[in-house]
């Protein structure tokens, strides 16, 4: 929980640098424009793009790695195939739940400009119609 509040600290940070020119004016300006829940505003946006990535990178670690066991007729990997196995697994992961990291930081671009699509969902489909699939 705590990792997620400094992320979002951290992205706030990033992008609004003319808002936020410190990290002490940050956390005083957020605790009061929303109290102690502004801290967690990003907090579901961030879950449901974890969700996909961790499922869909666990699931194609263990597919991956059963099949090249199977293939090579071993029972388990060793280290240099580990890491084969788990970079491939998390290059997919990352492809499938990028487009839910940028509808992420849409809500959150959006946000400090003023113009935030009002849910994920519509943050999502805007991605979608302004850079495709």
């Amino acid at each position: 929980m705590k990792l997620i509040v400094f992320l979002d600290l951290q992205d706030r940070l990033t992008v609004g640098r003319d808002v936020y020119p410190s990290l002490s004016i940050a956390i005083s300006k957020i605790y009061k424009d929303g109290g102690i829940g502004a801290f967690y505003a990003g907090l579901s946006p961030t879950l449901i793009g974890m969700l996909p990535y961790s499922t869909c990178y666990y699931f194609m670690y263990e597919t991956m790695k059963k099949s090249y066991c199977k293939s090579k007729n071993k029972k388990s990997l060793n280290r240099p195939e580990m890491l084969m196995v788990g970079a491939l697994a998390g290059l997919t992961a990352s492809t499938i739940s990028f487009p839910l990291e940028v509808a992420r930081k849409r809500l959150m671009v959006g946000a400090l400009k003023g113009k935030c699509p009002p849910h994920m969902a519509a943050a999502l489909a805007e991605v979608i119609r302004e850079e495709g699939v």
